[in-house]
């Protein structure tokens, strides 16, 4: 079992509306056999709580883990679960939701990782899941993800990895907190994102290490402020001591 709570702070006054308290609580239980590397279950309970909107939103998860071991390359874990969220106000404020509004949604997560060679590994992943989120305080944020990746160790001491996802994040009702928008109750949105990163890591010693990164990401959704297309280059240094 385990627990958080931490509040989230945005200093931007646009988005201080996305201010809030969450508090999850989180239980595991797991059966291990030789021919099935895990099977169990996880429980969840997250609430947040939105003081500048008098909003809070209580989610709880279950869900069915299933991981093995596939022949001597692949590796599969999954889950399979559903998530209720209940939104709810104490008092009706301008582009705040009253009364309560309860969805159930499935929630799944498909995990393969092959060991192709010993320097090179690919990984397939296909997720639901339910989030909250900085840019529109929702009751319900799915987000629906197919992802590709691989890392290639190129010389003992460089290591290549490159990531492609396709992103689909519907927003079912809730408050728009940026953009002409801002402070509007809105019932439905979509955004459709495709992102590809590349990055290159580099270990001058045990001790120090230094990366580069580039990141393409391209997004269209139903509010047109929010279609965008964005290069970005990051370069970092590691000291470990």
């Amino acid at each position: 079992m385990e627990g958080k709570r931490a509040d989230v702070t945005n200093s931007a006054t646009v988005q201080q509306g996305a201010n809030r308290t969450e508090t999850t609580v989180k239980t595991h239980f797991y059966y291990q056999r030789p021919s099935v590397s895990k099977l169990g279950g996880d429980l969840g309970y997250i609430e947040r709580v939105y003081p500048q909107l008098n909003q809070t939103v209580d989610e709880y998860d279950a869900a069915l883990v299933f991981e093995r071991q596939i022949g001597d390359k692949t590796y599969l874990a999954s889950s399979f679960g559903l998530a209720a969220v209940t939104a709810y106000s104490t008092t009706t404020t301008a582009g705040a939701s009253s009364g309560n509004s309860t969805s159930i949604n499935p929630t799944l997560s498909i995990n393969l990782t092959y060991a192709a060679t010993g320097k090179l590994t690919t990984t397939l992943l296909i997720s639901r899941t339910e989030e909250s989120n900085d840019q529109v305080i929702s009751a319900v944020t799915t987000v629906d993800t197919a992802q590709v990746g691989a890392t290639w160790q190129v010389l003992p001491k460089v290591s290549a990895a490159e990531t492609a996802s396709y992103t689909i994040s519907s927003f079912q009702g809730g408050v728009a907190l940026v953009g002409v928008n801002a402070g509007t109750l809105q019932q439905t949105r979509e955004d459709r994102r495709f992102r590809n990163s590349m990055s290159v890591s580099y270990d001058f010693s045990n001790r120090i290490s230094f990366n580069a990164q580039y990141v393409f990401s391209d997004q269209t959704s139903t509010l047109a402020t929010k279609t965008f297309t964005s290069n970005a280059i990051f370069f970092g240094a590691k000291v470990t001591y």
